[in-house]
């Protein structure tokens, strides 16, 4: 895309066409080589720009931190909304739910979780992490407890608890994948949905009645 962007002519180009290169750009070197190992001069590197370029565009590395995880962790981006819609059974939706998050937030460039993590560690992004993490459990618990009203599920513990633990066990996944990237050099995918259904089902199927 940033070849094709210099072919074109980079200051002809949209001002947010321009930002989205940047970030995704950002995202593949934060992701890949982790936040804090990542420079400027990296980020400008892979989006095809010189580093007073990038400069031109955001003030710090930090800016751009806080601008991806903005982005990254919008919660209408998900695309949620549709599978508490369907009249498909709490189980399903759960499994629904699950791949699409791990679809959305699993990329080629590396593992969301470790970016997250690395990057709120010294970051006031803290509360946009915090709640976007309440609403997805919040969404999880509703379907546990749908699932035990109608009889779908016997739960051994309250939907809130178990709505952690399947977030939980959703990053465990992103991360046991990229652990599998990394010790192959960083040649493999990212995205998981596709990986991980049977595990991601496995879960939900050990609380059905």
């Amino acid at each position: 895309m940033n070849k094709a962007a210099n072919k074109i002519g980079w200051k002809k180009l949209p001002e947010d066409v321009r930002l989205a290169a940047i970030l995704e750009a950002a995202a593949c070197c934060f992701m890949k080589n982790g936040y804090h190992s990542a420079s400027m001069q990296d980020v400008a590197d892979a989006a095809g720009l010189t580093k007073g370029g990038l400069y031109h565009h955001f003030p710090s590395k930090e800016a751009i931190r806080d601008k991806l995880i903005d982005q990254f962790l919008n919660f209408d981006r998900l695309g949620l909304a549709a599978v508490l819609g369907s009249d498909k059974a709490p189980d399903h939706k759960l499994i629904s739910a699950g791949l699409m998050l791990l679809e959305k937030l699993a990329t080629k460039q590396g593992s969301a979780p470790r970016f997250i993590a690395e990057a709120i560690a010294c970051s006031a992004q803290i509360d946009t992490v915090k709640g976007f993490y309440e609403k997805v459990e919040s969404l999880f618990a509703s379907l546990f407890n749908a699932g035990q009203q109608d009889g779908t599920f016997k739960l051994g513990a309250d939907p809130k608890t178990l709505a952690s633990l399947y977030m939980a066990v959703l990053d465990g996944l992103q991360i046991r994948q990229d652990m599998k990237v990394s010790m192959k050099g960083g040649v493999g995918d990212y995205s998981l949905a596709e990986h991980c259904t049977k595990e991601v089902q496995a879960f939900v199927a050990s609380f059905k009645a």
